[in-house]
């Protein structure tokens, strides 16, 4: 959607990144049901000024992770945790340069705010 001057306005480009924001917030659900057979509770995604996308997943725990944690086995917990948010980084990365052909430079796990969140910064290549 250009404009006759060749740029598209920021009322067009604002909607073309929330639209982008609820496809990807949807393909992460679809992921994690996919890939890990758990529905989260919430996913956000979010363009930064900086054009970095924030991604944030909520009730991320599989019931495997939960049950090793309740049984005191909080070490096999973590480690599969991170095996589990590695596998969703990488295939959130596939999922941006396949499916939407966004290329992106780097894909960052941040430290999560909450036990069972999962926060990712994508930086794209420009």
């Amino acid at each position: 959607m250009l404009t006759s001057g060749g740029r598209i306005s920021k009322r067009q480009a604002l909607k073309q990144l929330t639209a982008i924001e609820k496809e990807l917030e949807e393909k992460i659900r679809e992921l994690y049901s996919d890939f890990v057979g758990h529905d989260v509770s919430a996913v956000n995604c979010k363009f930064l000024e900086s054009a970095d996308l924030y991604v944030s997943i909520e009730g991320s725990a599989s019931l495997p992770e939960k049950f090793l944690e309740e049984w005191g086995s909080t070490k096999l917990a973590e480690d599969m945790r991170n095996a589990i948010d590695q596998i969703i980084r990488n295939k959130l990365g596939e999922t941006l340069e396949n499916d939407l052909n966004l290329q992106t430079n780097q894909i960052s796990l941040l430290k999560p705010k909450q036990p069972e969140q999962i926060d990712i910064l994508i930086d794209f290549s420009v």
